[in-house]
């Protein structure tokens, strides 16, 4: 998929160097359970999407600037089992925040799923305090459900109503 300025794409083993940068990044991940991967974690990741999503609707995919093919960070929607709802997830590196990459990717895959399916909502979840991932989603018509679950962050959902 491209956009006006992205190529949208699934990962590809080539890509794991970026993943691994992307997974080690502190500022990336300073509200993540996780602050750091193995590379051989960043290669089964992706493996584990090939696998379960291969190139279809649902995937995690990378982002990066078609003029230049340089790697921004990775967004997808995708299910965690075959009766889940579906969920936008996203990371970007540091330097690529604030000039509308991930929003622009975002919408496209939002239509593009809501068009493409029945379902009529997709969520979100993020840590309470990241106020950049909240009001990320607040920008792109997702509304917050609940406030700090337990054991999880806060969750946001989006309407089929709202896009198309």
């Amino acid at each position: 998929m491209n956009t006006k300025r992205l190529t949208i794409r699934p990962f590809t083993l080539q890509d794991k160097e970026f993943l691994y940068e992307l997974n080690n990044d502190k500022e990336v991940n300073r509200y993540r359970s996780s602050d750091s991967a193995t590379m051989n974690y960043c290669i089964d990741s992706i493996n584990d999407w090939i696998e379960r999503f291969g190139d279809g609707l649902l995937n995690v995919n990378l982002m990066e600037i078609t003029a230049s093919k340089e790697p921004v960070g990775l967004i997808g929607i995708f299910k965690s089992g075959p009766d889940s709802k579906a969920e936008l997830g996203y990371r970007m590196m540091p330097r690529f925040w604030g000039q509308g990459y991930c929003k622009e990717a975002a919408s496209a895959l939002i239509i593009q799923y809501f068009t493409a399916t029945d379902e009529i909502e997709i969520f979100a979840e993020t840590h309470p305090e990241n106020t950049n991932s909240i009001r990320f989603l607040e920008n792109n018509r997702f509304v917050e459900e609940i406030h700090h679950l337990k054991d999880r962050g806060s969750i946001f959902i989006t309407s089929k109503e709202s896009w198309l």
